[in-house]
């Protein structure tokens, strides 16, 4: 509730806790909100158990959800996001959580963050997220700003920190009502091996603090096996 004001995951009543700021700002000129977007495809299995690790909703004006982080993972960290679709190369940052409970996000709209107290990618099960803004007041479009363009069968790649990369394939697009977010399943560490991406996308609302929507994007492994760069 501090910081610049780019624009996420914000909800007018309970959603995401995947910021530490209000977000919800538009982008300056940028006209119209985006209408909402069709849904496609399906999740990758996954469990809706309660962990400790998950974030839990908590009814906040800001619309802003809390975690409880346990312990960094020991899979090598992601450091790049490829989106060869939409022309994005994005630089990963580990996002955490602040002293109050509230999880980090980069500042800069075109860098995202991998939520590291949860599934990393190339672990054996899990929900691996990396989150961006959409955009951001005076900052232009973010990283994450066309991903509603995805559907099944797009690649996304993931460099990870040792040098090896996984490549994964667009399962599912869904736009869900912030207040409807399944957060609990979406950062699950148990169930099918799988890459999820949040932003923000739908109606933008300044009274109900922002995008009224989250875009989903869930992706599986093509090759479960990390590939190492030549030479190696």
């Amino acid at each position: 509730m501090r910081r610049p004001r780019p624009a996420f995951i914000v909800t007018a009543l309970s959603a995401l806790v995947l910021v530490s700021v209000p977000i919800g700002v538009a982008v300056a000129g940028s006209g119209a909100s985006p209408a909402s977007v069709e849904s496609l495809g399906s999740r990758a299995e996954s469990t809706t158990t309660p962990q400790a690790a998950q974030p839990t909703l908590l009814a906040e004006t800001a619309g802003i959800k809390r975690v409880m982080p346990t312990v960094e993972v020991q899979q090598p960290a992601p450091v790049r996001l490829m989106i060869p679709k939409l022309d994005v190369t994005a630089d990963v940052d580990l996002v955490g959580v602040h002293s109050d409970g509230w999880v980090e996000i980069p500042e800069d709209v075109a860098r995202v963050g991998w939520y590291k107290f949860g599934a990393a990618p190339g672990a054996a099960t899990g929900s691996a997220v990396i989150v961006g803004h959409r955009d951001g007041f005076d900052l232009g479009a973010g990283a994450l700003y066309r991903l509603s363009e995805l559907a099944p069968g797009d690649v996304i790649e993931v460099e990870r920190e040792d040098g090896s990369s996984i490549s994964y394939a667009v399962t599912s697009r869904e736009a869900i009502d912030k207040d409807a977010l399944p957060s609990e399943e979406l950062f699950s560490e148990k169930g099918d091996q799988r890459l999820t991406l949040i932003s923000c996308i739908g109606y933008f609302d300044r009274d109900r603090g922002g995008y009224l929507q989250n875009i989903v994007v869930t992706a599986t492994p093509i090759d479960e096996s990390p590939r190492l760069p030549a030479g190696l």
